[in-house]
C-alpha cells in the first residue's frame, strides 16, 4: 500500500492485520514491533497505534481475522446434507491444505495463542479464540448434517475436529511432510467416522 493512498478504515485494518501476520511469521512475535509492522504495511507508524492501541489488541485482531477466514472456507466447502463425518473431513483437509500453502502464517497463529496464554492480561484472548473456532466448526458441521443435531453433540464433534486438525498441524509444521500429515489426518478421520456419522444418522 503506497503511503499516499487512503484506505477505508475496514480495509486499513485488514491491511495491517496481514502485515502483522507476515512479520510474526517471518521474525517471531517478540520481534514484531509496531515499527516493523508499519514498514511491512508501508504506512506511517502512528497509523498502527490509531487502529491497535497495544499488542493485545493487535493479537486479538489477528486471531479474530483468521477465525473469520475459517468461517469463510467452511461456508464455501461444506455442502448441505453431506453428513457430519464428511463435513469434518472437508474442514480438516482444508486446514492441512492451508498449512501447506502458508506454513509461516499458520505457525504465527499458534505463537499468538501461546503468547496470550503466557500473558496474564491476555489470557482470556486465547480461550475466547478457541471458543470462537469451536463455534465456527460446530456451525459448519450443523450445515452439513442430514438432520438437526443435538447442540451438545455438535460441540463435542467440533472439539474433536479441532483436536485432529491441531495434532496434524503441529506434526506438519515440525516435519514439513505434507503427505504424511494428510495420511494421518485421513486415518484419524476414518477412526472417528463412525462416531461422527452417528450424530446425524436418521
Amino acid at each position: 500500500m503506497a503511503r499516499g493512498r487512503h484506505l477505508p478504515s475496514s480495509e486499513r485494518r485488514l491491511h495491517l492485520i496481514a502485515a502483522a501476520t507476515r512479520v510474526i511469521a517471518r521474525e517471531g512475535l517478540d520481534r514484531a514491533t509496531t515499527r516493523r509492522i508499519a514498514a511491512e504495511a508501508d504506512v506511517p507508524l502512528g497509523s498502527i497505534h490509531y487502529v491497535f492501541p497495544d499488542k493485545q489488541a493487535l493479537v486479538t485482531a489477528v486471531l479474530d481475522h483468521w477465525v473469520a477466514v475459517t468461517a469463510g472456507v467452511a461456508a464455501e466447502r461444506v455442502r448441505t446434507g453431506m453428513g457430519v463425518a464428511a463435513a469434518a473431513g472437508v474442514l480438516v483437509r482444508a486446514y492441512v491444505e492451508e498449512l501447506e500453502r502458508n506454513p509461516g502464517e499458520s505457525a504465527a497463529l499458534y505463537e499468538l495463542v501461546l503468547w496470550a496464554r503466557r500473558t496474564p492480561a491476555a489470557g482470556a484472548v486465547a480461550a475466547r479464540n478457541y471458543a470462537d473456532y469451536e463455534a465456527v466448526v460446530a456451525d459448519a458441521l450443523a450445515a452439513g448434517a442430514r438432520r438437526p443435531v443435538d447442540p451438545d453433540r455438535l460441540a463435542e464433534a467440533a472439539q474433536l475436529v479441532i483436536t485432529i486438525a491441531d495434532g496434524v498441524a503441529l506434526q506438519l509444521l515440525a516435519s514439513g511432510d505434507g503427505a504424511r500429515a494428510r495420511r494421518n489426518a485421513d486415518r484419524v478421520l476414518g477412526q472417528a467416522a463412525g462416531w461422527l456419522e452417528a450424530a446425524d444418522t436418521p
